[in-house]
């Protein structure tokens, strides 16, 4: 009688990883992370990491003398971004903090890694970061192609802090675009207002731009401004 061969042992579903550690190099700060804390989140590095090795000679990524290089990288954003990825993975990620700058950089390196969850935190957070510039924040929001509403905030922002209106100096850092964008915008909602100054041609001190307008026609302003309809004038 022949005796059944053994069976195989069978990988544990929750405690048998097949993650592997992994050293990268970005510019001259090296990391050593396991794959899995890559992969979980983006798809490019899932991507790139499923590549077969060469036959022979060294591996990248398996030692400090061969990682895998990030080219057009910071060793701060991307170390920024491992701090948030280790908090998501403890669902602590809304205790993460970090300063304006680093939220834009954290934008465009999860926009190009594809990491969904931190590129839609960093658009939030930069959305309703009190200290941004709202003039930049409206001009981040036109050339990245952003979601409009996203807009809205700092333009009624902006009306709220700059009634008066934008110095020579302020229309030079800005493209043509959000030049238009601005104008076209302040224009419609100050004629959205109405107050006896403001009938008689004197200076108006109502908050205007809190006033007459939801954020639904500012949407609609800066759509009609980008879209570049030949009834737009501008009151400059």
């Amino acid at each position: 009688m022949t005796t059944p061969a053994p069976a195989s042992p069978a990988r544990h579903r929750a405690h048998y990883s097949d993650s592997r550690f992994l050293v990268l190099q970005v510019e001259d700060s090296l990391f050593r992370i396991k794959s899995k804390h890559l992969t979980e989140y983006s798809q490019p590095f899932a991507d790139m990491l499923a590549i077969p090795p060469p036959r022979e000679g060294p591996i990248e990524g398996e030692s400090d003398a061969h990682p895998i290089i990030l080219e057009q990288e910071t060793a701060s954003t991307f170390s920024r971004t491992l701090d948030w990825l280790r908090m998501a993975r403890k669902n602590q990620q809304s205790s993460f903090s970090a300063t304006p700058e680093e939220w834009k950089s954290l934008f465009f390196f999860s926009r190009k890694w594809q990491i969904d969850n931190l590129h839609q935190a960093a658009k939030e957070k930069l959305r309703t970061h009190g200290q941004w510039d709202p003039i930049e924040m409206i001009r981040f929001s036109v050339e990245n192609d952003l979601d409009l509403s996203w807009a809205s905030f700092a333009v009624r922002r902006l009306c709220s802090e700059k009634r008066q209106p934008i110095t020579v100096i302020e229309s030079r850092a800005m493209s043509p675009d959000l030049f238009a964008v601005i104008c076209y915008v302040k224009d419609q909602m100050r004629a959205r207002h109405s107050c006896y100054n403001m009938q008689y041609g004197n200076t108006c001190s109502c908050d205007w731009a809190s006033s007459g307008c939801s954020d639904g026609d500012i949407v609609g302003w800066i759509q009609t401004a980008l879209n570049g309809a030949e009834n737009v004038s501008l009151v400059l």
